[in-house]
């Protein structure tokens, strides 16, 4: 059983079955008229305005007696009227942002948040700062991800710290063999190359095929000269048709054919000339 005791300022009525008591907030009758047990169970209460300021205890009147005041915020025996610091945090109401906020004094950006609480007290676009990485959590594109950076590959609402497709191309990084790339998906042979890209999708040898002979750049013998059939007649690694070598001994098979037809145009004019066999007049015509 809960016992209660009684405290009353003053003992207004007793009656057989019931008595009626007054203390600092209102007027309270109980019944039955037994304190033996202290099993005061409250029957009816009524309102008392004593400063008849229009507002009982009961309505929350916390000076009763003073017809001026009802609210004592600070709870310091001074009204709020009267009190020059009404929360009583030490700065006058005058120079108080916060008048009735003990927590709070200045608000040195002016967007209603006092800087205690204020995560960005020199910023009043900002007043918060949920996942603490520095950007308030206006302008913060992933608002409980840590993320100070704000890297946003793909440009959309989201930072890639806790976007779920950072490229934005349909499929989520979980499953994307390139989350920051939406031109690319899949790297089947696993050589950093996405499929779409990738000359030999299957082959984690080979990527490029610049001569789209379809010999690989790392194993073509002529890779910016298309030679499907590889054919290398010296042996040296470098395929025929883009073979140094080969182009020297063919411009110098071409010189020589030049020089013979040289040789047999000086011949022809020497007989013509009735000048047959005589080498000596044989020259190269400029």
């Amino acid at each position: 059983m809960e016992h209660k005791v009684l405290v009353l300022e003053r003992q207004l009525d007793a009656f057989d079955d019931h008595f009626c008591g007054l203390d600092l907030h209102q007027v309270t009758c109980y019944y039955p008229k037994d304190l033996t047990n202290f099993s005061l169970n409250p029957n009816f209460i009524f309102s008392f305005d004593p400063d008849q300021d229009g507002v009982s205890s009961l309505m929350g009147d916390e000076m009763p007696f003073d017809p001026d005041e009802q609210t004592d915020l600070d709870g310091d025996g001074i009204g709020d009227n009267a009190d020059s610091d009404r929360d009583g945090d030490g700065t006058d109401n005058d120079e108080d942002a916060f008048p009735n906020d003990p927590s709070e004094s200045l608000d040195s950006d002016g967007d209603g948040v006092g800087d205690n609480v204020d995560a960005f007290p020199n910023d009043s676009a900002e007043t918060a700062d949920q996942d603490a990485d520095g950007v308030g959590d206006n302008s913060d594109n992933c608002l409980v991800t840590f993320n100070p950076a704000q890297t946003n590959n793909d440009s959309d609402s989201l930072g890639d710290e806790c976007d779920p497709d950072d490229d934005n191309d349909g499929l989520e990084d979980d499953f994307d063999d390139f989350s920051l790339d939406p031109t690319e998906q899949v790297d089947q042979d696993g050589d950093g190359v996405g499929d779409n890209a990738d000359a030999f999708p299957l082959d984690p040898t080979e990527s490029n095929d610049h001569d789209l002979d379809g010999v690989g750049d790392n194993s073509d013998n002529c890779p910016e000269m298309w030679n499907q059939d590889q054919i290398d007649r010296d042996g040296d690694g470098v395929g025929y048709v883009c073979d140094r070598d080969t182009f020297t001994t063919l411009i110098k098979l071409f010189e020589s054919v030049v020089d013979v037809r040289r040789y047999l145009d000086v011949r022809q004019e020497l007989r013509a000339s009735k000048g047959f066999g005589d080498f000596s007049l044989m020259r190269r015509r400029e």
